[in-house]
């Protein structure tokens, strides 16, 4: 009620000015006034009044009450607002991070697989190496030392080769982990949103 606020009887205005509420009089008998407040001071419905006489008084305490509240509210809402789009913002973060992080295991997933490649090739070579050098040893031809060689070398190849397949595994197992990230940050994204 800090504005002006209008309302008209028989065509003319009833005017809220400086909280005081000015009205006309009908005929010298009736007098109508429009106030709108739960608080109220002022003439009886009837009562006789002079020209420019005060006829009622409007306690505005508490709808400026009511208005500092409202508008403490609004502030809250609009703090809430901005909390709510920095963590939306925090968790598109997490979750690119945790995009890259995929991408980052499925790269050492592939090198992994490459090892294992790698390893399965030379432990078939190292397989036949092996073979060999038992046939000529078998038949008198080969060095026990040639033989003591590439069984040791077939037997690390085995190492090696059951080592990249765990690297393996566990490049899977964390590829598995960054995808449930992902999907926990978006999750948290929409609970964010919401």
């Amino acid at each position: 009620f800090r504005r002006m606020h209008e309302a008209k009887l028989n065509g003319l205005p009833i005017v809220d000015d400086e909280r005081r509420v000015v009205g006309y009089v009908d005929q010298l008998e009736m007098l109508l006034v429009w106030v709108r407040a739960s608080g109220r001071e002022g003439l009886l419905d009837g009562e006789v009044v002079e020209a420019g006489q005060v006829v009622a008084r409007m306690d505005t305490q508490t709808l400026e009450a009511e208005l500092r509240q409202a508008q403490a509210q609004v502030r809250q809402a609009q703090q809430a607002k901005a909390t709510a789009t920095a963590i939306v913002a925090q968790r598109d973060s997490a979750k690119a991070t945790a995009i890259a992080v995929v991408a980052q295991r499925e790269s050492a997933k592939a090198t992994a697989a490459a090892v294992v490649a790698q390893r399965q090739s030379e432990l078939a070579l190292a397989d036949k190496e092996l073979t060999r050098s038992q046939q000529l040893a078998f038949k008198g031809a080969g060095s026990q030392q040639q033989l003591d060689t590439d069984y040791t070398r077939y037997k690390s190849t085995t190492a090696a080769l059951s080592a990249a397949q765990s690297q393996l595994l566990e490049a899977q197992s964390a590829i598995a982990a960054a995808k449930a990230q992902v999907a926990e940050a978006h999750a948290a994204i929409e609970a964010a949103k919401s």
